[in-house]
């Protein structure tokens, strides 16, 4: 049999190798901290938190933005026809104007394209009237007319000025008396502006058409407002 001493020494020596080496665990005490591994922290870890996904969902990729000055050709044609529509639905109705405001005995009477040279409308119709009554006549036709007949509404809200108009956005009816259109003359501030052909109005001879305004002309300006007064 061992005998106690043998116990106790073969005891000791198996609690001795299980202690480190003096020299490693000197190396590990003293190793300084940059060198000594560190855990990854838990918001780093590739492992996915309980209850989410296992895998993160990919960012939406961003819309492409089409070339600066590039028009699809389908919005290029729809465009036109919207054009053409509105031309051939605006002219109509202008010419339509127009011959309400010649049944009133309007003077200089004149229907213009103004669509290439202007964006907030298409037509004007131009006419000269010489009286206050008259002026009130004709607007109150014109407006009857384009309700009933077009369904069509003013946006403005005429007065009983030397200078009227009735707006319906594209087609602008302005009434003048002959002195306010000499003077803002808008025949020739638009004088590229084609005149539409109107076949109810037959040319007057020559110097005949100016005469009657200019005697207009004359008396408005003889009798300042007195043209508000003079009957048809």
């Amino acid at each position: 049999m061992r005998s106690c001493i043998d116990l106790a020494r073969s005891g000791s020596g198996a609690r001795a190798s299980l202690r480190p080496a003096p020299a490693a665990a000197a190396a590990a005490t003293t190793a300084p901290l940059c060198a000594r591994p560190r855990a990854a922290p838990a918001h780093c870890s590739s492992s996915p938190r309980p209850g989410s996904s296992s895998a993160p969902a990919p960012a939406p990729a961003a819309p492409r933005r089409p070339r600066a000055g590039a028009a699809a050709p389908a919005a290029v044609a729809a465009a036109a026809a919207a054009a053409d529509t509105d031309d051939a639905v605006s002219e109509p109705f202008a010419v339509a104007m127009a011959k309400v405001a010649d049944d009133t005995k309007v003077q200089d009477l004149v229907v213009l394209n103004v669509a290439p040279l202007v964006s907030w409308t298409s037509y004007f119709v131009i006419c000269t009237v010489i009286s206050k009554p008259q002026l009130l006549a004709v607007m109150a036709r014109v407006e009857k007319a384009a309700e009933e007949e077009w369904g069509r509404s003013k946006q403005n809200s005429p007065g009983s000025s030397p200078w009227e108009v009735l707006d319906y956005g594209d087609v602008v009816v302005h009434v003048f008396t002959p002195d306010q259109r000499e003077h803002y003359d808008l025949e020739s501030y638009y004088s590229m502006a084609e005149e539409v052909d109107l076949p109810f109005v037959t040319p007057n001879p020559a110097g005949s058409g100016s005469g009657d305004a200019g005697a207009g002309a004359g008396g408005a300006a003889a009798g300042g407002a007195s043209w508000t007064t003079t009957e048809l």
